[in-house]
């Protein structure tokens, strides 16, 4: 094509096209922050460190569960404990495997205001009893809500063991010789005694719980003058049944026409557990300072007869029962 020819296709484009806009780069920024460089840790650090942070509360984790775990057993053992001795604190089978036989034959004697005598018969299989006495019907509880052998005027013998070797749980009171000296009581309250036979922790077995009631108190002897009970003699060494026999009681006091001394007479046939007065009193020999008594034996076993003696026949002061030597 020729310059004419060229020129002539120029002229027959558009006038109006608009030239491209080139646009300017950008400004760098006032303040520029550098760019901080990236740290790259070996990857096998990074393992051993999730590694360990892993290890650390997994052992947490078992440390927290082996707890909740003790925690719960301890807690249901303690239950099935309790429930044991329950069980136990009536008549019946002992538990699996606990080869022990409650005490029989227990019994309060000489009983007085403050103070009385517990016997039994020991059971088999322990070296030792556990004893609760208090004026709760259920001992055990009664005294248990005192820390292990303290007591108070409703819990006056809290024979739950002391520590030996370790063991909460160990008893103190030897089954034989089969006697204990109940103390700290109060008269005329009804008292709650509970037995068991030990053997070991979680191995204890109860006799029925039996109750007694306290003395009244006595009124004390006027100073002057003054009587007490010196002895109580039988006429029979070995009385059958069937006998009469006489029980003499002799008496210390000063003639004087302000007193006339009467002794009284009364008898138990269950280990001083029951008392039955034998007539109303009879009056004090001034002379032989002695007063007796035929008392009637209607009933075979173990008899036990006591004496008092008092200033007059009201009965207003007197000695203990029993002997005062």
């Amino acid at each position: 094509m020729d310059d004419i020819g060229l020129q002539s296709a120029l002229n027959q484009l558009p006038q109006n096209l608009e030239q491209p806009v080139v646009s300017a780069p950008p400004a760098p920024p006032a303040n520029p922050v550098p760019e901080q460089p990236l740290i790259k840790a070996p990857l096998g650090k990074i393992r051993r460190n999730v590694k360990k942070i892993n290890v650390k509360k997994f052992i947490v984790g078992a440390l927290m569960l082996s707890l909740l775990i003790a925690g719960g057993s301890f807690g249901f053992q303690e239950m099935q404990k309790r429930q044991i001795v329950e069980k136990r604190a009536t008549p019946g089978d002992p538990p699996p495997g606990c080869n022990i036989t409650p005490p029989t034959n227990v019994r309060v004697t000489n009983i007085a205001g403050t103070t009385a005598t517990l016997k039994w018969n020991p059971g088999t299989g322990g070296n030792y009893v556990k004893l609760f006495v208090s004026t709760s019907s259920d001992p055990t509880g009664n005294c248990n809500r005192l820390p292990n052998k303290q007591t108070d005027k409703h819990c006056v013998v809290n024979e739950n063991g002391k520590l030996i070797n370790g063991d909460p749980n160990h008893a103190d009171i030897p089954a034989v010789p089969s006697e204990y000296a109940i103390t700290g009581m109060q008269p005329s309250i009804k008292y709650y005694v509970r037995m068991m036979m030990w053997k070991e922790s979680g191995c204890d077995y109860a006799a029925p719980i039996i109750s007694f009631t306290t003395e009244p108190p006595s009124p004390s002897p006027s100073p002057s003058p003054s009587t007490s009970c010196v002895d109580l003699t039988k006429n029979k060494a070995t009385p059958t049944m069937g006998d009469t026999v006489n029980f003499t009681c002799e008496a210390n006091f000063t003639p004087s026409a302000a007193i006339s001394p009467v002794a009284y007479f009364r008898y138990s046939t269950d280990n001083g557990a029951t008392f039955t007065n034998v007539g109303s009193g009879v009056a004090v020999n001034s002379t032989t300072l002695k007063a007796s008594q035929d008392v009637l034996i209607n009933k075979v076993g173990d008899w036990e007869v006591q004496c008092r003696v008092c200033t007059d026949s009201t009965a207003t002061a007197c000695t203990a029962w029993g002997l005062a030597q």
